[in-house]
């Protein structure tokens, strides 16, 4: 069915398209290795877009292929061809690729690279990510996310206030956490007094009782104590302080499996869609929604039944015929 729509779209960039549509439909059926010899055949037939290029960093980042990721990246920023300039799913599935692999430093490389081209982060995709960064060195960069975000006029992710929160306490700068206390409290989401308790209990190997201690004597001075989310908070704190002396960590409990309460209030709710692990191995199949194929310049692959009109260049057929062709003589 797909190859036949293929074989009516309009003639404008049919075989970029077509090509683009393949690799997606291999990742999307966990063919690894075909996304890589499709998109390899299809720089001999034309040019490759952006959307392909896109297409193809989705399928490095997400089957532990970071220098393959990294290649691509740096040939594209380094050509600075007119039909090839890097947008905003570029440097998304840049930073996904290495955060994946766990490459830091060259997250932060294409996190500035991004934010010197005008882009700014999609709060949906990268908090998880940039979360992960600073707890590998690279705090800076969510200090920057979060100034960059209010001086849009925006409101930051809640992870970005427990995060800079915890970090806050456990570097003692209690100042600091009654000012991220108070922006919170004005906010239009709310965290429970649960999701507070799971936070500390989560980062209990960095956050020490005295810390949480220290931190609820200072709630008493805050300008909102009668918020919800401060409210939460205090409560939070004097259940955990209560119980325990500062000398002692929070709970025994098992971090690597503690999960987030699943509150219908915005709080510590939003999973890590960029970050999840994978429950299959390597060539896994990925779905992709409208929006995903409009990002990846596919949206015309989506047309009525109208026949368009001859070409009298090589049709995709031909092209997609060949291909099948060569592919069985190289096998």
């Amino acid at each position: 069915m797909q190859v036949g729509r293929m074989k009516r779209l309009e003639n404008c960039k049919p075989l970029e398209i077509t090509f683009t549509g393949l690799i997606a439909a291999s990742l999307n059926g966990g063919h690894v290795d075909d996304c890589v010899a499709i998109f390899q055949y299809m720089k001999d037939k034309c040019d490759p877009n952006i959307g392909t290029v896109n297409t193809m960093l989705r399928v490095y980042g997400r089957n532990d292929m970071f220098i393959e990721a990294k290649e691509l990246f740096e040939e594209i920023v380094r050509e600075k061809e007119s039909h090839l300039v890097p947008d905003e799913y570029t440097y998304s599935f840049m930073l996904e690729a290495s955060a994946r692999s766990l490459q830091w430093e060259y997250f932060e490389h294409v996190y500035q690279t991004m934010i010197l081209s005008g882009y700014q982060i999609d709060q949906t995709k990268h908090v998880p990510m940039l979360i992960e960064a600073s707890r590998a060195g690279k705090w800076s960069l969510l200090e920057h996310a979060f100034d960059a975000i209010l001086e849009d006029g925006e409101i930051p992710h809640p992870l970005f206030f427990t995060e800079m929160l915890c970090h806050a306490a456990a570097k003692g700068d209690y100042q600091r956490a009654i000012t991220l206390i108070n922006t919170m409290a004005l906010a239009s989401f709310q965290i429970s007094e649960e999701e507070w308790g799971d936070l500390f209990e989560e980062n209990q190997d960095w956050i020490t009782q005295e810390n949480l201690q220290q931190l609820s004597d200072y709630i008493l001075d805050c300008d909102y104590a009668s918020e919800p989310t401060v409210s939460n908070l205090s409560k939070s704190l004097k259940s955990l302080c209560g119980s325990s002396s500062s000398t002692q960590p929070l709970l025994a409990i098992d971090v690597t499996n503690q999960s987030l309460s699943k509150k219908p209030e915005e709080g510590l709710l939003l999973h890590d869609t960029a970050m999840e692990e994978e429950t299959d191995t390597k060539g896994e199949a990925w779905e992709f929604t409208e929006t995903e194929l409009e990002t990846l310049g596919l949206e015309e692959l989506e047309i009525d039944d109208d026949e368009s009109s001859d070409s009298d260049t090589l049709s995709v057929y031909d092209i997609l015929k060949e291909w099948e062709e060569s592919s069985e003589k190289d096998s």
